[in-house]
């Protein structure tokens, strides 16, 4: 909980002191399921050669291998996805927290929601920002971009459009509990120069540990990023005092 704690305090003072640099223009990109919100809806399983389903989270199909007899379907699979229970969904402790200070009066950043989910999914996220958040006018403020994806290179090509739209952007934050996704922006930034030791970058993957509690791992080096959301394979790793 300290370290938790520690982190937003370290990445607000960050967050304040940029707000009065005038000179500089910031994107802000973030996931939102497991990053911002933990949320209800899951991906469906077919199973039975066809004849019956299985119900998983997203956080688990981050990481799961098929089983004999099962298949993913397109047209059912992420179904679920094209809208958010937003009475069932909570805001993801931390994050969400450093999310609303980079949406008040003092963020001059701008914003960008990226998230696998559909399209259709946008009017959901925006309810899930006002009435879960507090944000007012989400939708006049942050943007929402859902890429129907699971492959990194589709949120890497939004970000790619974004700073080819608007070539004053020179700092990058990117917030996903994906490890396959904050490595491909980390090569993508690499690629476009921006430069790790001239903080051009903020680059972290939300971890949701064992214990409850949800650290945000500075991954602007990919030596830090975990491929999989393996909570035994995590917890060897935090006791042998790898995660910081």
């Amino acid at each position: 909980m300290i370290e938790r704690y520690s982190d937003f305090r370290r990445i607000t003072r960050e967050f304040v002191s940029e707000s009065y640099d005038e000179s500089s223009e910031k994107l802000r990109v973030l996931d939102f399921d497991d990053t911002l919100a933990n949320t209800t809806e899951r991906v469906i399983i077919t199973t039975d050669g066809g004849r019956g389903r299985k119900f998983i989270s997203s956080a688990d199909f981050a990481s799961y291998e098929l089983e004999p007899g099962e298949s993913i379907d397109p047209v059912v699979a992420f179904e679920e996805f094209n809208r958010v229970d937003v009475d069932r969904a909570d805001p993801v402790p931390l994050v969400s927290d450093l999310f609303k200070k980079f949406a008040g009066p003092a963020g001059t950043s701008r914003l960008l929601i990226l998230t696998a989910r559909d399209q259709s999914a946008e009017p959901f996220v925006i309810d899930f920002l006002e009435k879960k958040l507090g944000i007012e006018n989400a939708r006049e403020r942050i943007d929402f971009v859902g890429v129907s994806s699971k492959d990194p290179s589709a949120k890497v090509d939004v970000i790619q459009h974004y700073l080819d739209s608007d070539p004053n952007i020179n700092f990058v934050s990117f917030y996903d509990d994906s490890g396959k996704n904050v490595r491909a922006v980390n090569d993508f930034l690499d690629q476009r120069g921006f430069s790790r030791e001239r903080d051009q970058r903020d680059i972290r993957q939300v971890i949701h540990t064992p214990d409850g509690n949800v650290r945000l791992v500075n991954s602007t080096n990919n030596d830090n990023i975990y491929e999989s959301l393996d909570f035994r394979s995590l917890t060897r790793r935090f006791l042998k005092g790898v995660v910081s």
